[in-house]
């Protein structure tokens, strides 16, 4: 959501009839009032304009409520959206420590609509290249700046509306287990899949045959990602795609000259440094539950070799190609760097 439509930023000269003038165009009834520097001052809504003219009082300070709702960043959309519904307002601001305004929760806007469709996060690795940090800790419980990577990964996907989960569980699974519990503390749903070895990427599908009867989004759980999933499960469907799979492009510079020639060893090209340009699987995809029927039980089965025997058979398997931010954390030097520029 472009949350900035929803400000407006007060000026010296500022008029009531600007703001009389902003609350028409958003068109909800509210806006939020910021300084240039996007700091909270508060927020007028169509029922603070009325009461104004009612009593006369036409001037910017008793139309403007310098102490509104809000809700921290540190907790998540959904719960704001809760407390929204709670208090009967259609618009929160969500601001940081400082009081600047990072997002605003709106009720009119599709995009915090339930999303019934499972996730199931991939959280049973061994997180070998991440030792020693994984010897007592799992890796989707290592800390990205005080937080969890897989407590972000599902905050990130609860903001986009998705609240039932499952979780893919096997080295020092009762830890994640510990912490997340059933997901009431986010108001989600969390179930967890117990995998006694390690199943793979898809074999652990297997344990929940039969469950799910709507197209699901399969994630490592050890990626930071601002990948819209609402956008791809869309993709997914409207392309009556049997599976999905997320590419990222990566660009690989040759540090040297490449020459090109023939078997006469002619000369046919010189190119300096070129670039080469490949796609990756990032670890995230949408299955529709028919792939059900290509997974062994009980038996390590990874992704590829998935969409291998679904390609195989005729099935209609497509990418979808992102260009934002993706980390994949499997190295301690990957995780040191996001540590330091946040995630």
């Amino acid at each position: 959501m472009d949350y900035q439509k929803y400000c407006f930023t007060l000026q010296s000269d500022t008029t009531v009839n600007d703001i009389i003038s902003k609350i028409d165009k958003v068109g909800i009834g509210s806006i939020v009032v910021v300084d240039t520097s996007f700091r909270l001052v508060g927020i007028v809504t169509d029922g603070d304009v009325r009461r104004a003219i009612l009593e006369d009082k036409l001037e910017l300070k008793n139309i403007i409520n310098y102490h509104p709702d809000t809700w921290p960043i540190t907790k998540t959309i959904q719960s704001g959206i809760t407390h929204l519904k709670k208090i009967r307002r259609n618009i929160l601001p969500v601001i940081d420590s400082d009081k600047y305004v990072k997002d605003i929760i709106n009720l009119q806007d599709s995009s915090y609509d339930i999303v019934d469709n499972y996730v199931v996060l991939m959280a049973g690795g061994l997180g070998t290249r991440l030792m020693p940090l994984t010897k007592d800790i799992p890796k989707p419980l290592l800390p990205i700046n005080g937080k969890p990577i897989l407590e972000r990964i599902i905050e990130k996907l609860i903001a986009q509306g998705f609240i039932n989960f499952y979780i893919s569980i096997n080295y020092l699974g009762e830890k994640i287990k510990d912490y997340f519990g059933d997901g009431s503390r986010w108001d989600t749903n969390i179930k967890y899949i117990e995998e006694d070895k390690r199943l793979g990427t898809a074999g652990a599908l297997s344990k929940i045959k039969n469950i799910l009867k709507e197209p699901f989004i399969v994630m490592n759980g050890d990626i930071i990602t601002d990948l819209n999933f609402r956008e791809l499960l869309d993709f997914h469907i409207k392309n009556n795609s049997m599976a999905t799979m997320c590419v990222y492009k990566q660009i690989h510079q040759i540090p040297f000259g490449v020459v090109e020639f023939d078997t006469n060893s002619n000369i046919l090209a010189l190119k300096e440094k070129p670039k080469q340009e490949y796609y990756i699987n990032m670890g995230i995809y949408t299955l529709n539950p028919e792939i059900e029927n290509y997974i062994p039980d009980d038996t390590f089965f990874d992704m590829p070799t998935l969409f291998e025997n679904l390609i195989d058979d005729n099935k209609i398997c497509n990418v979808y190609n992102f260009d934002g931010i993706w980390n994949d954390i499997g190295r301690i030097e990957e995780y040191k760097e996001i540590n330091l520029i946040g995630g």
